[in-house]
C-alpha cells in the first residue's frame, strides 16, 4: 500500500510541475507575443526565458508594493 502511495504521489508531484511549466508557458504566449516569436525565428529559448523572468520580476515587485 505504501509503495501505491508513492506512486501516486510522484504521479501528483510530476503533473503538478508540467501544469505549472503549460500555464507559464500560455501566459508568456499571451502576454509578450513578440518574445515569443524571436524565440521560434531564433531557434533559442533565451528570448523567451528572458520575458518570463522579466515578467516574474514585475509580478513580484507589484506584489511587494501591494503588501
Amino acid at each position: 500500500m505504501t509503495n501505491e502511495r508513492r506512486w501516486v504521489g510522484l504521479a501528483v508531484a510530476v503533473g503538478g510541475v508540467t501544469l505549472a511549466v503549460a500555464l507559464c508557458a500560455i501566459w508568456l504566449a499571451l502576454s509578450r507575443p513578440v518574445a515569443v516569436a524571436e524565440s521560434l525565428q531564433q531557434g533559442s529559448v533565451t528570448p523567451a526565458v528572458r520575458a518570463l523572468a522579466a515578467m516574474l520580476v514585475d509580478a513580484w515587485w507589484a506584489l511587494a508594493r501591494w503588501l
